[in-house]
């Protein structure tokens, strides 16, 4: 119901663990939009595989499976630098599809 969905969308700061303007809420991550607005998701990682997926304010949904971590692709010799490199594009995709770019 909506009313559930309302009560998921409480949310407290959670900046220092996700990012910037993140916040989370009963189960729901929300996520600032480059466009404006905020969207809800949450993803998740098991052996080897990640899923990111959100819903932007006009109803557009999006889902990214990877079947790599991004740290297995990072580069090695930079592995955090990298990791985060390759993890901010599978957010940028989501960010880009939800702002219709």
């Amino acid at each position: 119901t909506q009313a559930s969905i309302d009560e998921m969308k409480k949310s407290v700061d959670a900046s220092s663990r996700f990012g910037p303007g993140v916040v989370y809420g009963l189960g729901l991550i929300g996520t600032p939009l480059s466009c404006g607005g905020t969207s809800w998701g949450h993803g998740g990682t098991i052996h080897g595989y990640q899923t990111n997926d959100a819903v932007g304010p006009d109803g557009t949904a999006v889902t990214i499976a990877v079947t790599a971590m991004p740290s297995a692709i990072a580069d090695q010799s930079n592995l955090e630098s990298s990791a985060k490199e390759k993890y901010q594009q599978i957010e940028d995709a989501v960010d880009a599809t939800l702002c219709h770019k």
